[in-house]
């Protein structure tokens, strides 16, 4: 009885309020998502959360009893009450989210081969955290630059997987945001994440295009 009911519980909160107001006691339960900022602006009215481009980077605490071993993350997003009552540095909490996805998360860019066409990807080797959060990894956006030899489109198929396009092989940018919105039309809207085409260039960071 007490394995089964720890299995049942294994998605429980068991943080008191006293546990999510301590950043010391949930550093290591602290994750990120994205999601479109305009699409969920009642959303984030009163969440801790960083404007990138068209998006928002929320945080959030992961509270699952095993939350290193669940097959997905789950929690309460970080208010901006909460941020404000940890008082810590941004770039101190920025530091332990990219710590704590670097124990569990792979973002790589993967060729898939459907048939006899290939497409390239950014995702999350291993499936734990959103493979859009590739956008935030400068270092994985510089290497496949390096290994494509030229800049490149990345068109956000859902939150979990970004397309990317070689300049050289690219469709005209409105043509390429055309597919991403009727591709969107198919997605379920918790997968969504932009009706725009990103772009990264000879400025090393990532644009919208057009």
């Amino acid at each position: 009885m007490l394995k089964e009911y720890r299995k049942a519980a294994g998605n429980v909160s068991l943080l008191s309020q006293q546990d999510i107001w301590s950043y010391e006691r949930i550093k290591d339960r602290l994750y990120v998502e994205m999601v479109n900022r305009k699409w969920n602006e009642q959303y984030l009215e009163h969440k801790y959360y960083v404007p990138f481009l068209d998006l928002a980077v929320v945080y959030y605490i992961d509270t699952q009893l095993d939350y290193k071993n669940a097959p997905e993350h789950r929690g309460t997003a970080v208010t901006k009450d909460i941020f404000k009552i940890w008082s810590v540095e941004p770039e101190v909490i920025w530091k332990q989210v990219l710590e704590n996805m670097g124990k569990e998360s792979l973002f790589l860019m993967l060729v898939v081969t459907e048939e006899e066409n290939s497409l390239m990807t950014f995702e999350d080797a291993f499936q734990k955290n959103q493979g859009a959060l590739a956008l935030l990894q400068k270092s994985i956006l510089d290497e496949a630059k390096k290994k494509l030899e030229e800049p490149f489109y990345i068109l956000p198929v859902s939150i979990f997987e970004l397309m990317i396009v070689p300049e050289s092989q690219a469709d005209e940018v409105e043509e390429m945001k055309k597919a991403i919105i009727e591709s969107n039309h198919e997605m379920p809207v918790e997968y969504l994440l932009s009706n725009n085409v990103y772009y990264y260039g000879e400025k090393e960071e990532v644009e919208i295009a057009g």
